[in-house]
């Protein structure tokens, strides 16, 4: 059939007396949750949907809490504000409270179902920063929002006079399966059902195992095949359906992407092998952060985007490239431990447990302890180009190239047999594998392909250490030698990395012996340094 637009058009001039409320209907109550309705509802009002699209509309217009806030949303609040089947449906107890201070974003309302009972449905995640980090802390700790959640669930169950079903969608289904999850067990008999839909659920140190097992047999869990905010924490709950959607990757979180047919969801098999390998390469980077990096990771991510008065996803599109360019380099500002735990998952991705052994091997720790070895590096690959000008950055790139794309061959060979050959499952690195091969393959055979992308790699390295060298020489304080070799080096590899972008092949010979010849100089007079400061201290003694 389509998504809940077509559902709407199809079913709305049927009321919930004429055709059975269903999951359906729980999806588009949960994506109503997302208008605001702050300009004409308050806690204690009551109006249809109808009536308050209507307000809204002769107002400021139909405004959504979402991250993407387009005009195909408001087509559905139209539809279904207009239709039978939600038009008319009483809307009490809306609630919306924000703090950036307090790192709090909810917002809840409940709808009046035809058959006395009531809808709680808890809105998701809007496109505020504030709300977000909300999201990351569910990692690690409980939060303000699921402390409103329970409290407004217990304000709407009240005397537990009429069932209650509690729902939301995102965030907002992390929210209906805590409140209810620690309701207190005359409260829970009210709770007719549990729906959430593609919402996270709780780390170890949030709630209780036992809490939840409380609320299984009536809960419904919902997500797309390529799930990823559901599969966080997942929790054990047994019905728990994957429905068909028509969206890209991980746009399939989106309720409006989600299939309908004939006046059900569409539901699929199980998840997609991307959605399933890209979830366990995250839950093994969140595990293997304790509880108080992921805090400190969180806050620090969330900063960085919320400096110079940055509240929302929106205020960093509206500021255009300058403003994007802005927030880029307020996120280079992290601090080391930062960076490293950022750039984990990435590692992880691409080389799964491989990684962890990776981790265990600190090249750069062994050079440091042993800082003699680096200037006799410098030497011998001084040697090595200006002995062989015309050869030896072939042989180098063609010798990393090689190395890393036989490294990349073994890594997928490995998980592919860990896997059973499962080729979908692995199907990332697959593709990274192919590239790598084909790349190879181009620079071995192709003319010419191999000089241009040796040269552009040398060029580059040689533009990164002049700008290593130049932060060293504006910090250096005393130390003259350091001082002049720093501002050499500085000068002399700008100078190398610009002319390897630019030069012809014909000229290589010249540029070649001459970064040879500085490399040697450089690291000649650096050794000697070294081995006259061990002479001297030992005199000293």
């Amino acid at each position: 059939m389509g998504n809940y637009i077509e559902y709407l058009k199809w079913l709305g001039g049927h009321d919930l007396s004429e055709h059975p409320f269903n999951e359906a209907d729980v999806m588009i109550l949960c994506q109503l949750s997302y208008l605001d309705m702050s300009d004409v509802m308050e806690p204690d009002s009551e109006m249809t949907l109808r009536e308050c699209c209507g307000r809204l509309e002769e107002g400021k217009g139909l405004f959504v809490r979402m991250l993407s806030d387009s005009e195909i949303y408001r087509e559905f609040f139209r539809l279904a504000a207009a239709s039978e089947r939600f038009g008319t449906l009483v809307m009490s107890g809306f609630t919306d409270i924000f703090s950036h201070e307090e790192d709090v974003q909810f917002s809840a309302v409940t709808f009046e179902l035809p058959d006395d009972r009531r809808f709680i449905a808890y809105r998701g995640t809007d496109d505020s920063i504030t709300g977000w980090k909300e999201d990351f802390m569910l990692s690690f700790t409980r939060t303000r929002a699921q402390q409103l959640a329970l409290e407004y669930a217990q304000k709407v169950i009240g005397d537990g006079s009429k069932k209650v079903v509690i729902a939301g969608h995102s965030k907002g289904g992390n929210l209906a399966l805590y409140a209810s999850a620690m309701l207190s067990d005359e409260m829970l008999t009210a709770v007719e059902h549990i729906y959430s839909l593609d919402g996270p659920g709780f780390c170890s140190d949030v709630i209780e195992p036992g809490r939840l097992e409380r609320i299984r047999d009536k809960t419904t869990v919902m997500c797309p095949e390529y799930s990823v905010v559901g599969k966080l924490f997942e929790p054990d709950i047994p019905d728990t359906r994957v429905v068909c959607s028509d969206g890209e990757g991980v746009m399939q979180h989106d309720i409006h992407t989600w299939q309908i047919e004939y006046g059900l969801p569409k539901y699929a098999e199980k998840n997609s092998y991307r959605s399933v390998w890209l979830n366990g390469v995250i839950d093994k980077w969140i595990e293997q952060l304790p509880p108080a990096e992921r805090e400190v990771f969180v806050n620090e991510l969330l900063e960085a985007l919320a400096k110079d008065g940055i509240r929302t996803f929106t205020d960093i599109a509206g500021k255009g490239p300058f403003g994007l360019e802005k927030t880029l380099m307020n996120m280079t500002q992290v601090s080391d431990s930062f960076k490293k735990d950022a750039l984990e998952l990435p590692m992880q991705m691409i080389y799964g447990d491989t990684a962890k052994e990776i981790k265990k091997f600190r090249p750069q720790e062994w050079i440091k302890k042993h800082g003699i070895l680096n200037y006799i590096a410098l030497i011998v690959l001084g040697v090595c180009i200006a002995a062989a000008p015309e050869n030896i950055v072939n042989v180098l790139i063609v010798l990393v190239f090689a190395g890393a794309t036989a490294f990349q061959t073994a890594v997928t060979i490995h998980n592919l047999r860990e896997s059973k050959w499962n080729a979908e499952r692995e199907q990332p690195r697959i593709y990274i594998c192919i590239a790598m091969i084909t790349a190879l393959i181009a620079v071995l055979i192709k003319e010419n392909a191999l000089f241009v992308i040796g040269t552009m790699a040398l060029g580059v390295a040689f533009l990164i250490e002049a700008f290593r060298r130049g932060r060293c020489f504006k910090n250096t304080h005393g130390d003259i030698f350091e001082k002049i070799m720093s501002g050499t080096e500085t000068m002399f590899c700008f100078i190398f990395g610009m002319s390897y972008l630019i030069i012809p092949q014909s000229t290589i010979m010249f540029y070649a012996l001459s970064a040879g010849g500085a490399l040697i100089i450089d690291g000649a007079l650096r050794f000697g340094n070294e081995i006259y400061k061990m002479i001297r201290k030992s005199l000293l003694r």
